[in-house]
C-alpha cells in the first residue's frame, strides 16, 4: 500500500469516527430512522422547530446565535438559557434583567418589561409567582423566524 492509499484510508477512518460520534450523540432515535411524524412542527411551509439547544454554552455565545430575533423572542431565549429549557424552573425577573443589562451590546437594546407581557401574550412564558417567570411548553415557537 502506498502513502496516498494510506492517507485516504486514514481520512476515511477519521470520517467514520466523526459519523459514529455524531450518531451516538443524538438523543432522539427517531432522527436516526427518519421517523419524525410525531415531532412538533411549525405551520406548513415553515421550518421545523429547533428541538435541541445546548444550554451548556456560555450565555454570550448562546444569545449571539439568536441575535436576529426580536426583543420579546430574545427575552424568551434568555429565560430558556437561565432555566436550561425546563418549564418547571422559576427564574427571578431581577436576575434576568441584570444579565440582560450586562449583555446590551449583544442584545441590541435595553430591557423593557413590555417584553414580558408580549411573551405572556404569545403563551411562551408565564408568571406563577410575582417577580418570577417560567417557560411555557410552547416556548420553542419563539425561536422561529418572524
Amino acid at each position: 500500500m502506498n502513502t496516498r492509499e494510506s492517507l485516504v484510508i486514514e481520512n476515511l477512518q477519521q470520517i467514520r469516527r466523526l459519523v459514529d460520534a455524531c450518531l451516538s450523540s443524538l438523543q432522539d432515535p427517531a432522527e436516526l430512522t427518519g421517523a419524525s411524524e410525531n415531532l412538533p412542527k411549525a405551520e406548513s411551509g415553515s421550518p421545523e422547530l429547533p428541538m435541541e439547544m445546548d444550554f451548556g454554552t456560555p450565555v454570550r455565545p448562546f444569545m449571539k446565535k439568536h441575535e436576529r430575533l426580536s426583543g420579546t423572542r430574545k427575552f424568551v431565549v434568555m429565560l430558556a438559557w437561565m432555566a436550561k429549557g425546563n418549564t418547571e424552573v422559576d427564574v427571578k425577573l431581577s436576575e434576568l434583567e441584570s444579565l440582560w443589562g450586562a449583555m446590551e451590546a449583544i442584545l441590541g437594546r435595553t430591557f423593557n418589561r413590555r417584553l414580558t407581557s408580549e411573551a405572556k401574550d404569545e403563551d411562551w412564558v408565564e408568571s406563577r409567582k410575582h417577580g418570577y417567570y417560567n417557560l411555557r411548553p410552547s416556548w420553542k415557537q419563539a425561536l422561529l423566524a418572524e
